[in-house]
């Protein structure tokens, strides 16, 4: 008999992640708390699929910016301030971290992962059969200022140096790239090993070809809280018929009490999360 999952979140991780289940012979359903099933934001963000983006984040010059995205609810990098010593610790190596030395570090590692990101991106949609809008034209950095251009053909420099296809364009340049746009802008940096999807249209296919596969969706169903119950996980819920313990063919979703994260998602950036509950044995390495 199969063993069941549950993915929680139906975003670009949790159908991805539910794919390469299904891949793997388990049976697989996915709960998402919207009722449309199409809030998350895999379903309107850019769509681009970008190697270039080796930059850490704990970079040199971002902690002030950091600073006040944090207090900022309608920032990339808004943080709920409370009282909380995990927090504290993070933001402390986050600090820490933010300089050239840790940056050489994780550079090369970010361009392997986004690489290979892309690599399976252009693998899925290969495998969906279906137009997604997926294109390798590559991204432009616009610069309004010289000294914005500057910076940017500093990122280009080290781009080319990690074998990225990066140029720094004119404003000339720029506008025979893009002759239908009136664009005020000294020049720009022009990444070819970077691509773009429909991020809409992608979702879709992934879903029609998930159902075809026999997985199974909860929409407008909420993740409220996981117990562990020594051999078993219950899973609380809340949706459309009040709330409840969701599980598979019974009212608990058996799992070990260590976590295991064997099944691998696929491509994908998320600034929800989704997770999934199975029964497997420890994996090497998994706390």
């Amino acid at each position: 008999m199969a063993r069941h999952v549950l993915v929680v979140g139906a975003g670009v991780v949790g159908l991805n992640a539910a794919v390469e289940l299904r891949r793997r012979g388990f049976d697989v359903t996915v709960l998402e708390r919207d009722a449309a099933g199409h809030a998350a934001t895999s379903h309107g963000n850019a769509g681009i699929v970008v190697p270039s983006h080796f930059v850490p984040l704990a970079a040199p010059g971002v902690v002030g910016q950091a600073l006040r995205w944090m207090l900022d609810p309608l920032s990339p990098f808004y943080v709920r301030p409370r009282a909380s010593l995990e927090l504290a610790r993070w933001g402390w190596g986050f600090l820490r971290n933010a300089n050239a030395a840790h940056v050489a570090r994780a550079a090369p590692l970010l361009l392997e992962l986004n690489l290979a990101s892309r690599r399976r991106y252009e693998a899925l949609v290969a495998e969906l059969g279906v137009d997604v809008g997926f294109t390798r034209r590559g991204l432009l950095m616009l610069c309004h200022t010289e000294r914005g251009l500057e910076e940017e053909a500093r990122g280009a420099a080290t781009a080319r140096g990690m074998g990225l296809d990066a140029r720094v364009l004119s404003a000339t340049e720029v506008g025979a790239l893009e002759p239908g746009i009136e664009l005020d802008v000294v020049g720009a940096v022009h990444v070819r090993d970077d691509a773009h999807l429909d991020p809409g249209a992608t979702m879709r296919a992934l879903r029609a070809r998930l159902e075809q596969n026999g997985v199974r969706f909860r929409n407008g169903t909420e993740v409220t809280g996981l117990r562990d119950r020594r051999d078993a996980v219950e899973v609380e819920v809340r949706g459309p018929e009040g709330t409840g313990v969701e599980g598979a063919d019974a009212p608990r979703v058996e799992a070990p009490t260590r976590w295991c994260s064997r099944a691998a998602a696929g491509p994908g950036r998320s600034r929800g999360s989704s997770a999934c509950v199975s029964r497997c044995s420890p994996a090497r390495g998994t706390r």
